[in-house]
């Protein structure tokens, strides 16, 4: 075969436009990864715990706030009761409904995670760039995917056409990363704090006002992060087992993990809990998980089971 420069023409264009294609995916990636940096604070511990762990910290927020104001009671095995003492806020009481008569406390979870509340908060932050636009993200990677795609079919029709002698460089490399492109496409699915939204966690941590007491130390940490142990091992008796491995995990390592993100374990916790900053009055100073808690409640319930 003669190699010439025309014959290797088409795979240096092709080559170029891939390269090009996968820049401006990245490029655009990146902007939405970064967020708006917030112009008001914070205003709830449901933001904070959304943005540190995602809807499933949360739904263990809320709960964790219903029963310190005894809203909510947990008996031995994990099951959550209603009290007479009404909710005040839309977490609240869908969490309320989703318990009725007494229910274990994993499907309170689940129903307030699906629920329309949860959703509403998530698409408020995300509109504030605080959490990673998911449905732009996804179509921003879809887009680079079919371009790659096209480039490597065209690859193919040159040289089939007798025109591309470098047929393996560019078919492989635009098929690469179309192939990489719908892989992070499908990443873009997990709902991810922007690097604003994760700035203004950390910044939310040492704020007393959202970050105190016993439902701070859940939003930071999770349940097994919950300072009465009773009731910490009361509900983590009602997760399933694999689910309450990885409470236990995420909350020890603590969930939010700096520049990582909430997916991931990592020092979010330590810096929050282990300086007093993050969780407020309701941990000591020796680290999270277990070490937080100790005689710090009254039983389950908030001293009302």
């Amino acid at each position: 075969m003669d190699w010439t420069i025309e014959r290797a023409m088409p795979a240096a264009l092709i080559l170029v436009l891939a390269l090009a294609c996968w820049w401006l995916g990245r490029r655009t990636a990146a902007r939405l990864n970064r967020g708006r940096h917030p112009e008001t604070r914070l205003t709830s511990a449901a933001q904070v715990a959304l943005l540190t762990n995602g809807p499933i910290r949360v739904a263990e927020t809320t709960v964790a706030s219903m029963l310190e104001r005894e809203q909510l009671r947990a008996d031995s095995v994990g099951r959550l009761y209603r009290t007479p003492t009404a909710p005040s806020d839309a977490l609240s009481r869908e969490a309320a409904e989703l318990t009725g008569t007494g229910v274990g406390v994993a499907t309170v979870l689940r129903g307030l995670v699906e629920g329309d509340t949860v959703r509403e908060l998530i698409d408020d932050l995300t509109k504030r760039g605080l959490l990673v636009d998911g449905q732009a993200l996804r179509r921003a990677w879809k887009w680079t995917a079919i371009e790659e795609a096209v480039l490597a079919a065209a690859g193919v029709a040159a040289f089939v056409g007798g025109l591309n002698g470098y047929v393996l460089i560019s078919v492989l490399l635009p098929a690469w990363f179309a192939f990489a492109a719908l892989s992070r496409r499908r990443a873009a699915r997990r709902i991810r704090p922007t690097d604003a939204g994760r700035t203004a966690a950390e910044a939310a941590w040492p704020d007393q006002s959202l970050i105190s007491g016993l439902t701070g130390s859940v939003a930071v940490g999770g349940l097994s992060n919950h300072p009465d142990r009773e009731l910490r091992i009361a509900l983590l008796r009602g997760l399933p087992a694999t689910r309450r491995t990885g409470v236990a995990i995420a909350g020890a390592a603590g969930g939010f993990a700096g520049p990582a993100g909430y997916w991931a374990a990592g020092t979010g916790c330590g810096s929050g809990c282990g300086g007093g900053a993050g969780c407020g009055s309701g941990c000591g100073g020796s680290g999270c998980g277990s070490g937080c808690g100790g005689g710090c409640g009254g039983g389950c319930g908030g001293g009302n089971s």
